[in-house]
């Protein structure tokens, strides 16, 4: 990690890629086991694992600190999918 946020020079956002996992989690594991109940859990969890590969591309090609930030916001989201 500190090769990549040295690329980008984003220093000061590096503590922001540990916080965006831990908000997505916080806040999507209540909605994603209410999700599972509704629809199923083979929909979740392929719908999980769809976004997972969605963002984990865009992850490599992100241009910037706050880019990554977002889309590992959004990886993470799906691996509690």
């Amino acid at each position: 990690m500190p090769q990549i946020v040295g690329e980008f020079g984003g220093l000061g956002l590096m503590a922001w890629l540990t916080t965006a996992y831990m908000l997505t989690s916080t806040v999507v594991v209540p909605i994603a086991g209410k999700l599972a109940d509704l629809i199923g859990r083979r929909v979740v969890y392929v719908t999980g694992l769809i976004i997972f590969i969605g963002a984990s591309a865009l992850c490599g090609l992100a241009q910037n600190m706050t880019e990554l930030i977002w889309f590992r916001a959004c990886k993470e989201l799906a691996a509690v999918l």
